[in-house]
């Protein structure tokens, strides 16, 4: 569907998967509807209540209004721009208060799970907006060859457990050390993170539980 440029605001109560796929003009993707309950008050209802998973490939303009879908646990985010990616990650944290009630919110210790960045050419680093998602547990960045470095800010999400990092040609930068709540991390192909005998460059990652790097 290459000529859609807006997502209709039919609900969608029971649909727990949804791919986004090869839509270059699709803008606006309304995931919430402002309503008046039985006593007239204004509320926010999700049209997505149980959309759990969430792809997002060559979706370039995609806004999501006014936020994600709060059910959403895992996403893939594929082929953007660096500047779309840091909106779509910006509205990946629920709404705030502000005038209108937000029913069918999850509970506390749900929101985003599991996080892939993928084919994101152009993107020399990440986005601020990542550091919004204080409670991501596990990110992965795969094919990325523009990614030079990893901001040592990533060490603020201290619920950040696993990390993985795949065929970033260009990543010269990762601060291991500051990531102190990590347990897993996986590097592959990634030649820059790596001397010339074939010894990965950063050596403060005794805390990690679990290290696998490979060169190739």
């Amino acid at each position: 569907m290459p000529a859609v440029t807006n997502l209709g605001v039919d609900k969608f109560p029971a649909l727990t998967r949804l791919d986004l796929s090869s839509m270059p003009v699709l803008r606006e993707w309304v995931t919430v509807l402002t309503v008046d309950d039985e006593e007239g008050r204004r509320e926010r209802v999700p049209i997505f209540p149980r959309l759990t998973g969430l792809w997002l490939k060559e979706c370039p303009q995609l806004r999501p209004e006014p936020c994600l879908p709060p059910s959403v646990l895992i996403m893939i985010i594929s082929r953007t721009s660096s500047e779309n990616l840091s909106l779509i990650l910006e509205r990946a944290t629920p709404l705030g208060d502000g005038n209108a009630a937000i029913s069918h919110q999850p509970p506390p210790d749900k929101g985003l799970q599991d996080l892939v960045i993928n084919e994101c050419q152009q993107l020399t680093c990440l986005p601020e907006s990542l550091r919004s998602l204080t409670s991501l547990p596990c990110l992965a960045i795969d094919d990325c060859k523009d990614l030079e470095r990893i901001e040592d800010w990533l060490g603020e999400l201290t619920e950040l457990r696993s990390l993985w990092i795949v065929k970033c040609s260009s990543l010269h930068y990762l601060p291991a050390h500051k990531m102190t709540a990590l347990q897993e991390l996986r590097i592959r192909d990634c030649p820059l993170l790596f001397a010339a005998d074939g010894r990965f460059v950063d050596t403060s990652v005794d805390h990690i539980k679990n290290v696998e790097v490979d060169r190739r």
